[in-house]
């Protein structure tokens, strides 16, 4: 973005403004942001979030009066997508395979998927594994 940019034009408002009174405050106050991470919306892509890692800097003149504030912007989305994924894998590793119970073990299956990418899920069992018939 060009020096004088408003965040409204390449960010939703809504997120413009969160940004923009946190950046308000760093020039105010003096204490930075560092690394503050926050998922935003594109103007530009309608629809998709993506994460960004923002810091912020105050800048002084010569006298130690504020005179602007330096912003860094990274985006993460990616980083934040294996961490998701991963912690995703780790909940399942530690859920699912703790019990030789079927239903148990459905039962956890379902709670991983739907805290992980799913609004329903639902496992069918056949009616010979709940009663210990199935053939092997």
């Amino acid at each position: 973005m060009a020096p004088g940019t408003r965040l409204e034009t390449v960010l939703f408002a809504e997120d413009a403004e969160v940004i923009e009174a946190e950046l308000r405050k760093v020039l105010e106050t003096g204490v930075p942001i560092i690394a503050s991470g926050r998922r935003v919306r594109s103007l530009q892509l309608p629809g998709m979030k993506w994460t960004m890692a923002l810091s912020a800097f105050r800048l002084e003149d010569a006298r130690g009066h504020p005179s602007g504030v330096a912003v860094v912007v990274n985006d993460i989305s990616e980083q934040e997508r294996v961490r998701r994924h991963r912690d995703l894998l780790h909940q399942a590793a530690t859920r699912i395979g703790v019990s030789l119970d079927v239903v148990r073990t459905a039962q956890a299956l379902v709670e991983v998927v739907v805290s992980g990418f799913a609004d329903y899920a639902a496992v069918d069992v056949p009616k010979p594994v709940l009663e210990g018939n199935e053939r092997r």
